[in-house]
């Protein structure tokens, strides 16, 4: 998992984005209330939900990445 999470903060990084919003999107998703601690399918979809409008919301351009290297949809 922590390679996982280290390799999203490196393309975060690439892109531009500011620190803030990494940290926000990192905590999202491995966080104590992360999408990583889904209890079970619902729940992560319910986070995963969450992740893209706070990424649409703040057009940063990970939507991709995230849908395709971390959650394969």
């Amino acid at each position: 998992m922590i390679h996982c999470k280290d390799n999203v903060g490196q393309h975060m990084i690439k892109t531009g984005m500011s620190l803030t919003d990494r940290e926000k999107i990192l905590s999202m998703l491995f966080g104590c209330n992360g999408a990583a601690t889904a209890a079970d399918d619902v729940e992560l979809e319910n986070k995963i939900a969450e992740i893209m409008q706070f990424v649409r919301m703040s057009n940063l351009d990970l939507e991709t990445y995230i849908k395709t290297k971390l959650f394969q949809s």
